[in-house]
C-alpha cells in the first residue's frame, strides 16, 4: 500500500502538468510553454511567500500572474498569427531569463533558494499527503467538467471541429484563449507543488516535466483517462528506478540507466501501443 501511495505522490505534479497540456492540445495549441510556466510559477510562489509571509496569498498571486502572462501571449499569437509552437518556446526562454534576473536581484544568487520559516519538513510532508489528494480530486473534478458540460465539450473540439462551434453560435477563438488560461493554472499548481515538496526553489525545477507532459498527452491518446494511465505508468517506472537504486542489488549498473528507466519504459510502450486511426 505504501508503494502505491509513493507512486501517486510521484505522479501528482506531472499529472497536473499533463492535464494542462491536454486541454491546450485539444484546443489546437501544443502547450510547449508548460515547462517554462512550471519553473516560473515555482519561483514566483517561493518569492511571494517570502515577501508576503503568506503561502495562500502567494499561490493566488502566482496563479493570477501566470494566467495573465499566458493570456497576453495567446492574444499576441492570435493577433499576429504567430506560430504557437514558437510562441511557446519564447515563453520558456522568457521564464528562464526572468527567473535568473529576479533571483540575482532579490536573492543575490541564481542557485538554490531556501527559507526554513515557510518551506520545511512540515510543509513538505503536508504537500505529499494533502497535495497529492487535492491534485487527484482536482483532476477528477475537471474531467467531469471536461466531459459533461457544454464549455468542457467545446474545449475538446475547438482544435479539430471548430466549425461545429460556429454552428452553435460559439467562438473558437474564445475557447483557445480559455485553454491557455487552464493550461497555465494546471502548470502553475504543478510548480507550486514542487516547491512545497522540495522545501526550496531549485533552478530548472521542472526537470523537463513540461516536455514529458506533452508526450503523455499523445501517449494517452488525448483522453483524460488515457493521460491519467500514462502518468501512472511513468510514475511507476520512476518509482522502480528509485527503488532499484536504493536496494543496492544492481550496484554495478550505472546510475544513468536508472535515471533513464522511466523514459525508456514510456518510449517502448508508446512505440508498441497501436496508433489511433483518424
Amino acid at each position: 500500500m505504501d508503494n502505491i501511495f509513493s507512486i501517486l505522490i510521484l505522479s501528482s505534479p506531472l499529472l497536473l502538468a499533463s492535464f494542462g497540456a491536454l486541454v491546450s492540445e485539444n484546443a489546437g495549441v501544443m502547450a510547449v510553454f508548460i515547462d517554462g510556466i512550471i519553473s516560473l510559477s515555482a519561483f514566483l510562489f517561493f518569492s511571494f511567500t517570502v515577501l508576503f509571509q503568506n503561502p495562500v496569498y502567494a499561490a493566488i498571486l502566482t496563479l493570477f500572474l501566470c494566467s495573465i502572462l499566458l493570456l497576453a501571449f495567446s492574444f499576441y499569437a492570435t493577433k499576429t498569427k504567430a506560430n504557437p509552437f514558437l510562441v511557446g518556446l519564447a515563453i520558456n526562454l522568457l521564464s528562464t531569463g526572468l527567473i535568473a534576473l529576479f533571483s540575482s536581484i532579490f536573492f543575490h544568487t541564481q542557485g538554490v533558494l531556501t527559507n526554513h520559516a515557510f518551506f520545511n519538513s512540515y510543509t513538505s510532508n503536508l504537500s505529499r499527503s494533502w497535495g497529492t489528494v487535492l491534485s487527484f480530486c482536482l483532476v477528477l473534478f475537471f474531467s467531469l467538467f471536461y466531459k459533461k458540460t457544454k464549455p468542457g465539450l467545446a474545449l475538446q473540439i475547438t482544435g479539430l471541429e471548430s466549425e461545429v462551434l460556429y454552428q452553435q453560435g460559439l467562438k473558437p477563438r474564445f475557447f483557445r484563449h480559455f485553454s491557455w488560461i487552464i493550461a497555465s493554472l494546471f502548470a502553475s499548481l504543478s510548480g507550486i507543488l514542487l516547491v512545497l515538496r522540495l522545501s526550496s526553489f531549485v533552478p530548472n525545477i521542472s526537470a523537463g516535466r513540461g516536455w514529458i507532459a506533452l508526450a503523455i498527452v499523445f501517449f494517452g491518446r488525448k483522453k483524460p483517462l488515457g493521460v491519467l494511465l500514462a502518468v501512472l505508468v511513468f510514475a511507476s517506472a520512476e518509482w522502480a528506478s528509485v527503488f532499484l537504486q536504493n536496494t543496492g542489488m544492481l550496484e554495478n549498473v550505472s546510475s544513468g540507466i536508472f535515471i533513464a528507466l522511466p523514459y525508456l519504459v514510456s518510449l517502448i510502450l508508446f512505440a508498441l501501443l497501436p496508433q489511433k486511426k483518424q
